[in-house]
């Protein structure tokens, strides 16, 4: 999607596709930067992914989401961000009514994360994305069973 030009995005809100925006793969094949912008302003329905372990250091949803927020923070909020790597994959695999979001009737999968520092309630989102933040896994629970 880095390379769309109107037309293209157009017919991508026409057909109902979704968009995955990968953000590290594109900064390291050298692609460019999506033209976020315009995307969200036609309505794409974007997530957010890793790409592959072929153009990517690793698959951690993490570090997409901080790279992401240095590329495309001046369009989505950090809590958008986190939108889009949750609802946002769930919606583009057509899983919506069963996952990616914290509410009653869905998979109840998630990570409880212990930050370095005291966060404050209006920085929440900004601190759980930020670059270089040493998240602590202090649970994980999949499908409402807790594994770690």
């Amino acid at each position: 999607g880095v390379q769309f030009g109107d037309s293209e995005i157009r017919k991508i809100v026409e057909v109902g596709a979704h968009l995955v925006l990968c953000p590290r793969s594109n900064d390291h094949l050298q692609v460019g930067r999506a033209p976020v912008e315009k995307l969200k302003k036609a309505g794409v329905q974007l997530a957010l992914g890793t790409d592959s372990m072929a153009s990517n250091q690793n698959l951690s949803l993490w570090d997409e989401l901080a790279h992401a927020y240095t590329r495309y923070g001046d369009v989505f909020s950090a809590r958008e961000l986190l939108g889009l790597a949750t609802l946002g994959g769930a919606k583009a695999l057509g899983l919506q009514d069963d996952l990616g979001d914290l509410k009653k009737g869905l998979c109840c999968s998630f990570q409880v994360v212990r930050p370095d520092q005291a966060v404050k309630t209006e920085t929440l989102y900004e601190n759980l994305i930020a670059e270089g933040q040493n998240r602590q896994v202090e649970a994980l629970i999949l499908d409402g069973v807790s594994v770690l």
